[in-house]
């Protein structure tokens, strides 16, 4: 999830190029600066700033809108298919389950988070609600699936494990820390963060490790090839102070490398073959806490060693988690472009022009790109790609993906439960969580930072 932020921003003043109009996109190719630009396949106005990020199944794009609303809209026209309305924003981005692993669109749930404090289950057809999860805070960050269970962050609440089939709370481990970072769940662990990262037992909650961050809760984990990549903002030095991005042993929590940003690292990490892509921003003068003053980066950085790459500045803040498609890094900028950079040099190729700032986080599908803007547009464009994003934070369906995520098998109970104290947490054994046990704890039940 990214920063929200508190007020609507101005549009952006940029190019007027022949066919570029108030709530339009150019596209802008970098080798010829000067050729007349095209304009956006389409663009749909969801009448407020759209931090969610979109969900792209069978040329169907779905996706929040902080009017108050989620959204089905046609992949190849923008039509809109059906909306459903909220009481308050909707900054999560949906996550789309197929419930019978037969790919029948029928039994598709589209899952996404609101400010009302509530979770939403919503059929993919026609946007009616099947049910409906109750928080005790915002959901701004955006479910996530794995073996049959969902799972939540609320803010200032806590993590929620919810059955998908029945909506029931399977556990609750409470923390008290805003946080608007997406938890990740891979085979065996969900990982959530606060000022900690905590690595938990998907069946029950049970703490494995922890890693403490840095201030700052809205850059969410990726997993890749056994390690898990998180960035931070360094807990000392000030409002100015810089940040890191962390490469963590997986199944220990010890670190395997450090990189210094020299900027905030809100956004989450993307991983795309040996390389891990990450956006930051800092303040242009050091004694300036003003919005609009911020520059950003994108940097990438190889994987197993944590040196640089690459980086490429933008005049806008990076919040934007990145996709890679067809050898190309789609992020988006608060200085109101999405660019489209060469995975190997940083080389600009495209840039997608809005008419305001980008939070959003881009998914590319069949070689167009969908993404969200603060001027209340979601912008759909063929970007000069033919492929379909490929990275970790699409596979593991963190800030939009593609395709409806099949359930896994239930997990089997793990032996690295024996010994620890078990509580019955209430729900009593309706879901049989562990072996017909009922809903089991093990160890500490908070996650306080």
């Amino acid at each position: 999830m990214s920063p929200r932020n508190p007020q609507t921003p101005n549009r952006r003043q940029f190019l007027q190029l022949a066919g570029c109009t108030i709530g339009s996109a150019t596209l802008v190719g970098a080798a010829t600066p000067g050729r007349a630009s095209e304009p956006a396949d389409w663009s749909f106005d969801t009448g407020g700033p759209v931090f969610s990020s979109p969900t792209v199944v069978e040329n169907t794009v779905y996706v929040g809108s902080q009017r108050g609303a989620v959204y089905a809209l046609d992949g190849a026209t923008g039509e809109q298919i059906w909306a459903f309305e909220t009481s308050e924003s909707v900054d999560s981005s949906p996550f789309v389950i197929d419930q019978s692993g037969g790919g029948d669109s029928a039994d598709r749930l589209v899952l996404v988070g609101c400010d009302d404090t509530n979770l939403y289950a919503l059929d993919a057809e026609s946007g009616d609600q099947e049910w409906q999860i109750e928080t005790n805070g915002r959901i701004q960050a955006s479910p996530v699936v794995g073996a049959e269970t969902l799972f939540i962050v609320s803010d200032n609440d806590g993590l929620y494990a919810v059955d998908t089939t029945s909506g029931e709370q399977r556990w609750f481990s409470e923390y008290r820390s805003a946080s608007y970072a997406s938890p990740t769940v891979i085979e065996d662990t969900v990982f959530v963060r606060g000022q900690k990262l905590r690595a938990l037992d998907p069946r029950s909650g049970w703490q494995r490790w922890q890693f403490d961050l840095g201030s700052g809760t809205y850059s969410s984990p990726t997993v890749a090839d056994g390690t898990v990549y998180i960035g931070d903002r360094e807990r000392n030095g000030g409002p100015n102070s810089a940040g890191n991005l962390y490469a963590l042993d997986i199944e220990s929590g010890e670190e395997e490398w450090v990189f210094d940003t020299d900027e905030f690292v809100d956004a989450s990490p993307t991983v795309a073959g040996e390389t891990v892509y990450v956006g930051g921003w800092k303040t242009r003068f050091r004694s300036s806490d003003d919005e609009s003053s911020g520059t950003g980066s994108v940097f990438a950085v190889e994987a197993d060693s944590g040196t640089k790459r690459w980086q490429f500045e933008t005049d806008g803040r990076v919040l934007s988690s990145p996709t890679v498609a067809d050898g190309v890094v789609f992020v988006g900028s608060w200085d109101g472009t999405v660019y489209g950079l060469d995975a190997a040099t940083g080389d600009e190729r495209v840039a997608l022009e809005t008419g305001g700032r980008v939070s959003s986080s881009p998914t590319v599908a069949d070689g167009r790109l969908y993404v969200g803007s603060n001027d209340g547009h979601v912008y759909a464009l063929s970007a000069g790609v033919t492929g379909t994003s490929t990275d970790s934070r699409v596979e593991l369906g963190t800030l939009g993906h593609t395709g409806s995520k099949r359930l896994p098998e239930n997990l089997q109970p793990s032996s690295r439960l024996d010994g620890f104290t078990a509580r019955s947490l209430g729900a009593g054994g309706a879901v049989g969580f562990l072996a017909g046990s009922g809903l089991l704890y093990y160890g500490d039940d908070s996650l306080n930072s």
